[in-house]
């Protein structure tokens, strides 16, 4: 009741505009395999040994579990040593739902695409290589060059580790249900593999999830993909990263659904508290259905809600699951710091 009251009385005003998240979609599920992607899942890692070990690799490993129905998934990475970009592909080998809502969505196959790191020298100069270039995915279509670049570096592996998802699959012959959620820079990653697999692969990809997304494509490209996947965008109030570049270049937000976050500051006082506050009752939305109007919902920005997605973990969690920062700083690719 306290908190309710602090809450309250201490929430801006804009807070009260914003509804409570809908109870039947998992928010915290979805932002945890986004989350996952910044770690290793390579054979011999610290993330392998201790997930199916004895030990344990924290809350990172907790939520994961839990987002897979408390059966823990086996992990299929990609990693581009050239980009310094990484995804993970992820099963359990069962039917997993995210959406519980008129419609319930459920896959059974999960790529999640890490974004930037922003001490990686190579992410920050794909992320600068913003300017619209023609892309093959469909006639008229234009990415961001950075991103096109560094999703042809990954392209070529993600059919290989859909492949091996599939033969965890419990069901005999049963098709992958895909999947592709994203962070940052891997927004787009998660944009044009789940494009990639369902129109030049043929395979069933239900959904794209990305969050912090920039805008990454033309009005072409836009058109296309949510004409054939439902995608779903979730940028935090004050995030500038969904604003950029601007709509002024003709840059679009390829999405279906645009849900504009906001999170009451008492969830991160519980939080210090050393408790583990229940997200639901602290996360509040609008959702936009196109772009145009998204633009001008936010007058101020903060740079820091761009690392404010990941309910329940906290900064130690990178660590704890074995995190790939060494690879992703070394670079012995020196020629793609120049491409």
């Amino acid at each position: 009741m306290m908190d309710s009251l602090l809450s309250l009385l201490f929430s801006t005003p804009v807070a009260l505009n914003f509804k409570p998240w809908p109870l039947n979609f998992k928010y915290q599920s979805v932002s945890t395999i986004a989350f996952i992607s910044v770690c290793d899942f390579s054979i011999g890692s610290t993330l392998k040994q201790s997930m199916y070990g004895t030990n344990t690799c924290g809350k990172a490993c907790t939520l994961l579990t839990e987002a897979f129905n408390n059966n823990k998934p086996q992990g299929f990475e990609g990693y581009s040593v050239s980009d310094h970009v990484h995804y993970v592909a992820l099963t359990n080998g069962d039917r997993v739902t995210i959406d519980y809502g008129s419609s319930i969505e459920t896959s059974n196959v999960f790529f999640s695409f890490r974004g930037t790191y922003i001490w990686d020298l190579v992410n920050k100069r794909r992320g600068k290589n913003s300017a619209l270039t023609v892309a093959s995915l469909c006639e008229g279509c234009a990415i961001s060059g950075g991103a096109l670049k560094s999703f042809i570096s990954l392209r070529a592996s993600i059919l290989s580790r859909l492949l091996k998802a599939e033969k965890v699959l419990t069901v005999q012959n049963a098709e992958p249900v895909v999947t592709t959620i994203g962070m940052s820079l891997g927004s787009s990653f998660a944009a044009m593999a789940g494009i990639y697999m369902r129109a030049q692969a043929s395979k069933n990809v239900k959904q794209v999830y990305t969050f912090g997304s920039p805008r990454y494509s033309n009005n072409v490209f836009k058109k296309y993909f949510t004409g054939l996947i439902d995608h779903a965008v979730f940028a935090l109030y004050r995030d500038p990263v969904p604003h950029y570049p601007p709509r002024l270049f003709g840059f679009r937000h390829a999405v279906s659904k645009l849900y504009l976050l906001y999170i009451d500051p008492m969830f991160f006082a519980v939080e210090a508290r050393g408790e583990e506050p229940e997200y639901l009752n602290y996360l509040h939305f609008r959702q936009y259905d196109d772009d145009i109007k998204f633009s001008g919902a936010v007058n101020f920005f903060d740079v820091h809600d761009h690392q404010l997605y990941f309910m329940g973990l906290q900064e130690q969690a990178i660590a704890s699951c074995g995190g790939m920062s060494d690879l992703f700083m070394k670079n012995v690719e020196g020629t793609s710091l120049f491409l």
